[in-house]
């Protein structure tokens, strides 16, 4: 192409399992590794990272990323190969417009101002005001315009430098955090809230707990699939101070989003542990930068109070950089004008123990391996620091799961038992989960998860399930009705599948010479069960059944 422009972008992906380094993974490679890194880089170096991983260290991420710089080298020693055998002709571009020059008095009342304002809102009126008296008087529009983006240009020129020069826009120096802080519980309802505050940034996050149904369905390239982990993050309009109609989720709210999802999923606890699927929902109520790691704080505070089994808690920090007239300094958790007129937008998500996830945008061109490192180095400082906070708050998932949740209870049956209890077109489970009002989950191996609001409602269900499909446990009083009677016993059946033998001398507290003067086929009794015979025959017993509550006989 004849379009001037830096040169060609080359991406990639690397994953890591164990020791082993791979470009270009195969799907099983990605499902297997531990780190599964997007990377892409320009001419002059790196300028974009997105990825997850298991826990980390910034050492082996480092190590994944020069990796990949390494073999992207390669690409892009064959693109100017091909651009040296096209022999294209570039276009001529127009020198930029020569911006007019801002009158020394405003530019020494705008330093002045950026210098000593530190507050969001007061810093942008107060800068707006000077930007009014300056360009608004002038009698033409085009010579507004010009003034106007004079002002800009000179704006971010005099933040760069006060950066460099060790004084950010909200005062602080480069390594430190804002001001945090966090609760729980802060809507009463809900399975689990938090509100987690950083500066000027919000998150209201709260945690719902549901049945494996409540699990989102999912159709791609790779066939169906099911995801039991839910994170929406919600950017409404007025947490910038704007009004605009509130319609679908944007490119922003679902990148976002999915960044969360990405940095807490590994301390996800899997089904097998915790049968629930979980949704987390963010809504920023005010913002100032990093609202996608505030969502990641907020959301590991919220699993916690919902008695979610996390192994440790997640943080993330934003980190910045401004690289200019051979100086570069790296900010930590930086602010929306940080993020606006700086160089890097790097976010990076983890526990005490290493990094979950990633995600790296670079504005001038390429960002060299040892800005990197010690940003990775910063970062990890940060998070430390923020997770040390969070901990203040809750520093491990509550032991009880808060009253409004679900309770689960788990029952496996035979396989083959599994058409039994759904019966023809659902029928008769649905028919169990109306009458005792919980909600019934099963799967093809026989796993059935039982939820309900009440203790009662899930004992209802159990019992339920067990009458139908036949399951019985020593030790344990069932009702059943005397199907044979017999010189050595009476044979009685509880259910539908199980039928047992109550021997001669477990008939009564006394001696039965005849078992049919007293007991006769069709009469409802109790029994216990008290074990199984050498040919693996239910033993029961009537007479260690007799007068046992009512409320110990399971159905």
């Amino acid at each position: 192409s004849p379009i001037p422009w830096a040169g060609p972008a080359a991406g990639l992906r690397v994953t890591q399992s164990g020791d082993s380094l791979r470009t270009f993974p195969s799907q099983i490679n990605r499902a297997e590794s531990d780190l599964d890194f997007v990377v892409s880089s320009g001419p002059k170096g790196l300028v974009m990272v997105e990825g997850e991983a298991a826990e980390i260290s910034e050492s082996e991420c480092a190590a994944a990323l020069e990796q990949a710089l390494l073999w992207l080298g390669r690409v892009h020693s064959t693109f100017d190969e091909l651009a040296e055998a096209t022999q294209t002709t570039k276009w001529e571009v127009a020198e930029p417009r020569v911006l007019p020059t801002v009158p020394a008095e405003i530019e020494a009342q705008l330093r002045t101002t950026l210098g000593e304002s530190t507050h969001k809102s007061g810093r942008r009126q107060a800068v707006a005001g000077i930007r009014t008296e300056y360009c608004d008087t002038l009698p033409r529009a085009e010579d507004r315009d010009a003034h106007t983006a004079a002002f800009e240009a000179l704006r971010h020129r005099i933040v760069r430098e006060q950066i460099l020069d060790g004084k950010r826009p909200d005062g602080r120096n480069p390594r430190e955090i804002r001001p945090i802080w966090s609760e729980v519980g802060w809507l009463p309802r809900t399975h689990g809230s938090s509100i987690f505050t950083r500066g000027e940034t919000q998150a209201l996050v709260s945690c719902t707990l549901g049945t494996p149904d409540d699990a989102q369905r999912l159709e791609d390239l790779g066939g169906r699939r099911e995801e039991r982990f839910l994170l929406h993050y919600n950017f409404p309009p007025y947490s910038v101070g704007e009004t605009r109609p509130l319609r679908g989720p944007g490119r922003r709210e679902i990148g976002h989003g999915n960044l969360a999802r990405r940095g807490l999923l590994p301390l996800v606890p899997d089904k097998d542990e915790f049968p629930y699927t979980i949704r987390v929902e963010s809504e920023i109520s005010e913002s100032n930068g990093s609202s996608s790691m505030a969502t990641v704080c907020g959301g590991s505070l919220a699993l916690f109070h919902a008695g979610v089994p996390m192994t440790r808690a997640v943080a993330g920090i934003a980190m910045g950089m401004v690289a200019e007239g051979g100086r570069s300094v790296v900010l930590s958790d930086i602010v929306g004008e940080e993020d606006h007129l700086g160089d890097m937008d790097f976010k990076v998500v983890g526990t005490t123990q290493g990094i979950t996830a990633l995600q790296l945008d670079n504005k001038i061109g390429g960002l060299g391996t040892e800005d990197l490192v010690a940003a990775l180095d910063q970062a990890r400082l940060g998070r430390d620091h923020i997770l040390a906070q969070m901990a203040t708050t809750m520093a491990e998932p509550a032991r009880e799961m808060p009253p409004s949740a679900p309770r689960v209870s788990r029952i496996a049956i035979m396989p083959d038992s599994v058409g039994i209890l759904v019966g023809p077109r659902g029928t008769t489970i649905k028919e169990i989960q109306a009458d005792s009002g919980a909600r019934i989950s099963v799967d093809d191996h026989g796993t059935v998860l039982i939820y309900a609001a009440e203790q009662a409602s899930a004992t209802k269900a159990v019992r339920s399930v067990q009458q139908l499909v036949g399951i019985v446990q020593a030790d344990h009083y069932y009702r059943g009705v005397i199907s044979g009677v017999k010189d050595f016993g009476v044979f009685v059946k509880i259910n539908e599948v199980n039928e047992g033998l109550v021997p001669r001398d477990q008939l009564a507290d006394g001696r039965v010479e005849r078992p049919s003067d007293s007991f006769h086929d069709g009469d409802a009794t109790t029994v216990k069960v008290i074990g199984v015979d050498d040919r693996g025959k239910l033993k029961l017993s009537i007479r260690e059944a007799i007068g046992v509550d009512e409320a110990r006989v399971d159905y």
